[in-house]
């Protein structure tokens, strides 16, 4: 299904239909984040992060290219229960192959337990990244307007 944003009360709303959609059952799931850039990317998973309670500024990790949130025991978001102990961010746009996230315990990370790992340009990485990965992919329609399409 896609969703259409107009602003950013809308996809926060879109943000919170997709947290409630997945289940951790109790391992680390990946979510792949699609679009060009300026396409929404980093504002879905910075609404993610103030949905699952992270009180931190979810900035994007361009340069550092992974940041790690503890998420509360007892999240703030609006209405969402705790699914989830941690959020990764991960953006590989700068990134050349799957191989160059070794060095950030990739491996580790995807079996750690009741981890949300969000990766931004998953296309420079694909080799490693799991086959069962959600997929969301966000496309910019004009100043206003973004489109969030999510998948398997």
């Amino acid at each position: 299904m896609i969703y259409i944003s107009k602003n950013l009360d809308e996809t926060l709303q879109i943000v919170k239909k997709f947290l409630n959609s997945i289940n951790g059952e109790g391992k680390a799931t990946t979510v792949a984040f699609y679009g060009d850039l300026g396409s929404g990317k980093t504002t879905f998973i910075q609404f993610l992060a103030k949905e699952m309670g992270i009180e931190e500024s979810a900035t994007s990790p361009t340069f550092v290219i992974q940041k790690t949130y503890e998420v509360p025991l007892k999240p703030s978001g609006l209405g969402q229960e705790k699914k989830f102990d941690k959020l990764v961010h991960i953006d590989a746009y700068r990134l050349e192959s799957g191989g160059e996230l070794s060095h950030l315990r990739f491996e580790e990370t995807l079996s750690e337990p009741n981890t949300l790992i969000c990766i931004e340009w998953p296309f420079n990485v694909e080799g490693v990244i799991p086959e069962n990965s959600l997929k969301v992919e966000c496309k910019f329609i004009d100043e206003n307007t973004r489109t969030y399409e999510f998948g398997n």
